[in-house]
């Protein structure tokens, strides 16, 4: 059964608030996640240590 304003044309006037609080909601969400994970783990880090190979440590340098 058809409503009586039914007609086959295509809409002109589309809503766009929905897609647009579905991104604004996403941008949120996601910018809180971080935030929460940075504050969350700020705690101090012992400084990275880079460790040479021993055999390239031995190989002389060609000249």
């Amino acid at each position: 059964m058809r409503n009586s304003d039914f007609s086959d044309i295509p809409e002109y006037r589309a809503a766009t608030g929905f897609p647009i609080a579905v991104i604004l909601l996403s941008i949120f969400g996601i910018t809180g996640y971080l935030v929460a994970g940075g504050v969350l783990t700020e705690s101090s880090h012992p400084q990275a240590r880079v460790y040479v190979p021993l055999a390239a440590a031995a190989v002389p340098e060609k000249q």
